[in-house]
């Protein structure tokens, strides 16, 4: 008689009919499990149990399905609350999952999750993951440098070749729009090889029209794009696949960070860019920040290159990790140049899923992945002899890259200037810089040729402006030559 009740007692109980093969339903289900103090629900994998009328084993294979006791069956996000409410587990998440809007926008996030459950819990779970990173880094700058792209200012286009024309406004918008449109299939496509491929030859395509979209953070991406094109995206694929790609992104990112560090070996950084660095910070802090700036370059550079090797691996990652958070608090703080609070919140991101916990071999000397070892570990050498450009060589915040300036010959000339080039105007100096930030939302290409670009423009508001281009700092001197142009006839005179 007893078996009779409990039988009866267990069928009256909720059923959720799960997937047992899926990586995130077996960590999932039994912590729902655990939490079910009252024994109300009973879990079972589809791939073990009979399912019951109404639920085909393709229709639980897609997504998690619940038979309550009326017998009425829920599926998706919907089935998930459910049983969290039963099994009184988070509550007020409960609650706010069923607001309205709020719960479809739930059911779109569950799928979205349903659907690639095998990439994000599986053998290629970590470049999964930084494929959705890669997608929204590329895409939050991308709004707040729009002005880049859809050239709605008075600072101009430079393009790569002098033939190239400027493009229509519309046909920009629409290319704009485009990135968008191919970012969001990367992030949800199961097979995202075409997208990414397409991608990738919009933004060369755009970058050849303006040559200051070239943004280092854009590079970047594009590479770390072109890495994720030979991977299988399915659910059994081995883990060798990531492991390639893995292998890239590091070699990626250790040359980031260590031509980066590097860079900031001159006087003009230590004298003139960090101090402005933690002028923002409480009195109180700015001695032992100071004191602290003193090792920049060994912060950096040497997280780098402990990233190299397992045992160190670990002390890079947190040494990199909280430098990147210092320099989110500075940019937050001085409200400069916020394309890159998303680059450094993504760089976080990259340091832990590629490096944390992370069994990578990083061979530098193997003959494999050359291009990438060629353009982030090797040419920014050369930009010490002018053979490779600053903005490729990772100089930002280094205070060791090719500065522009306009200057204003008559005082006077300042009361007739756009409201676009005043608002940069210091002493009767306009910083092609801090023009590139008001304008763009970003910093200017550092090369001679965006510098004259802007200086043409400039020259067609007034042309009693002269354009000075200061070579880079050296390691022992702030000071360094500067070649003058006019407006008239660009002369050249070198001081």
């Amino acid at each position: 008689m007893k078996n009779k009740d409990d039988k009866s007692e267990k069928e009256k109980k909720t059923k959720v009919y799960f997937d047992g093969d899926c990586p995130m339903c077996r960590t999932f289900v039994p912590w729902l499990d655990e939490k079910d103090q009252e024994d109300s629900v009973t879990f079972k994998n589809l791939r073990e149990e009979e399912l019951p009328k109404g639920i085909s084993k393709e229709q639980a294979t897609e997504r998690i399905h619940l038979l309550d006791k009326r017998g009425e069956i829920l599926t998706g996000a919907k089935a998930v609350f459910t049983v969290m409410e039963q099994n009184k587990k988070l509550p007020l998440l409960v609650k706010f999952g069923r607001l309205p809007i709020i719960k479809d926008i739930a059911e779109v996030v569950y799928l979205f999750i349903a659907n690639n459950r095998f990439l994000m819990f599986g053998n290629l779970a970590r470049v999964f993951w930084i494929k959705l990173v890669i997608c929204l880094a590329l895409i939050i700058p991308l709004f707040i440098t729009r002005n880049l792209w859809l050239g709605d200012c008075i600072y101009p286009f430079t393009p790569v070749f002098n033939f190239l024309p400027t493009l229509p406004s519309f046909l920009n918008l629409v290319f704009y729009l485009s990135i968008y449109v191919l970012s969001a299939l990367i992030f949800i496509s199961k097979s995202p090889k075409t997208y990414i491929l397409s991608l990738l030859g919009l933004l060369f395509f755009l970058g050849l029209f303006n040559i200051s979209r070239l943004q280092p953070y854009n590079y970047q991406f594009f590479f770390m794009f072109l890495a994720l094109m030979p991977l299988k995206w399915q659910e059994h694929t081995n883990k060798e696949q990531q492991k390639r790609a893995l292998s890239i992104f590091a070699i990626i990112l250790i040359g980031i960070w260590f031509w980066s560090g590097i860079h900031k070996l001159n006087l003009k950084f230590f004298t003139v860019g960090y101090p402005w660095l933690i002028s923002v910070f409480p009195q109180f802090l700015k001695p032992i920040l100071a004191f602290l700036g003193l090792f920049a370059t060994v912060v950096e550079t040497g997280g780098a290159i402990s990233l190299l090797f397992k045992k160190t691996r670990k002390v890079g990652v947190i040494l990199l990790t909280v430098m990147h958070l210092f320099l989110l608090t500075t940019v937050i703080l001085h409200n400069n140049n916020h394309s890159i609070i998303s680059w450094n919140i993504a760089q976080i991101t990259f340091l832990w899923l590629v490096f944390w916990n992370s069994s990578l071999e990083i061979n530098l000397f193997k003959k494999e992945n050359l291009i990438f070892k060629l353009l982030f570990l090797l040419l920014p050498l050369f930009s010490y002899v002018n053979l490779w450009n600053d903005s490729l060589s990772f100089k930002l915040y280094s205070w060791n890259y090719k500065e522009g300036a306009i200057h204003l010959t008559r005082g006077k000339e300042a009361k007739n200037l756009p409201p676009e080039m005043t608002k940069s105007l210091n002493h009767y100096v306009i910083p092609v810089q801090k023009w590139s930030y008001e304008a763009t939302n970003s910093s200017p290409f550092y090369s001679e040729k965006v510098y004259k670009s802007v200086f043409k423009e400039a020259c067609k508001i007034n042309n009693n402006f002269l354009l000075k281009i200061s070579q880079r700092p050296t390691i022992n001197s702030i000071w360094s030559t500067q070649e003058t142009y006019r407006c008239n006839n660009h002369e050249v005179t070198t001081k």
